[in-house]
């Protein structure tokens, strides 16, 4: 890793990441018929940093979102918000239209960021929604595909670059993929070489990286994870140099059985995964400050014989 001191730039030239520590968020907030202070404060005592406004299906509108962005500011919790919540469509508007809206959004500090779209299957059409909204003051949320979905495209990496030069590095926001590692059947598929295909991409141009961890299942594809487990997942991700990590999801969705619940289930009740996640990210946020200033510039595994480590020597390293 960088060793400068913790209070100078890894970079002179970087631009990204802003803040002081590692962003903590939740995708899948409490519906609107849980938009309470209760449901809110237990946002906040698992020490999630901000919300990722999803407005599932067209069910929040403006009057909700006030609400939602309300009771977030008073715990200190920010927003990443969704335009659909004003019946705004980000690609039928123009580039001016956007960084006008967004400077609109952030006039409300609770209000950091935008979310742009999820698992596009051509995401450079929305770089030069990023840059708009970067232009704006706000941080443009873009989330990837893991590398395997080889039903889009042929190869993950370029796939990836051509976005972030259609957007301009400076532009971008954070490269933000989902790839959920724990299986009903095995663990850890090529979960290291996806964290390190995005850490050698965030270095070469210079971006932040993020990705979503998972605490829920969903049928048959993967599985609920445990407390243990959260912490192994969250802690490869700080390892290898993410600055943001978003669970997937904070409220249970309707793709699952009561086994495979996430932190909060269907009838808004914490299950028994809550106060393990509060403890993992509290851990997170006692060294995120110093974490956010590094860049992850080699990584080693002392075991393991998944797709894409390398492994550690008594020669490769000083310690």
């Amino acid at each position: 890793t960088d060793t400068e001191p913790v209070g100078t730039n890894a970079r002179d030239d970087n631009v990204f990441p802003e803040g002081e520590n590692i962003e903590i968020g939740i995708f899948w907030e409490p519906p609107h018929d849980f938009t309470t202070p209760e449901q809110y404060d237990w946002i906040r005592d698992a020490n999630v940093t901000f919300i990722e406004v999803t407005n599932r299906d067209g069910a929040i509108n403006r009057e909700e979102a006030q609400k939602q962005i309300k009771l977030a500011s008073e715990r200190g919790i920010k927003i990443v918000y969704s335009p659909g919540a004003d019946g705004k469509n980000l690609a039928a508007m123009t580039a001016e239209q956007i960084t006008e809206y967004a400077r609109e959004l952030g006039r409300d500090p609770t209000v950091v960021g935008i979310h742009v779209v999820d698992e596009p299957a051509q995401p450079w059409n929305y770089a030069g929604i990023c840059a708009a909204i970067r232009k704006g003051g706000l941080m443009p949320r873009l989330n990837m595909l893991p590398y395997f979905a080889t039903w889009v495209f042929e190869n993950s990496q370029t796939f990836i670059e051509d976005t972030i030069i259609a957007a301009g590095k400076e532009n971008y926001g954070y490269l933000s993929y989902d790839q959920y590692p724990f299986p009903y059947n095995g663990g850890d598929p090529d979960m290291f070489y996806n964290l390190d295909l995005i850490r050698r991409i965030g270095l070469k141009y210079d971006v932040p990286t993020a990705f979503y961890i998972q605490p829920i299942g969903e049928g048959g594809n993967f599985r609920r994870t445990n407390g243990g487990e959260i912490r192994y997942h969250t802690s490869a991700g700080l390892a290898y140099g993410l600055k943001s990590l978003t669970y997937f999801t904070w409220w249970t969705t309707g793709f699952c059985a009561e086994k495979d619940y996430a932190i909060i289930s269907p009838y808004g009740e914490k299950t028994d995964i809550y106060d393990d996640v509060a403890s993992v990210n509290r851990d997170i946020l006692t060294v995120g400050p110093l974490l956010r200033r590094l860049d992850a510039v080699e990584i080693y595994h002392t075991s393991g014989r998944e797709a894409g480590i390398t492994r550690c020597t008594k020669d490769d390293v000083p310690v």
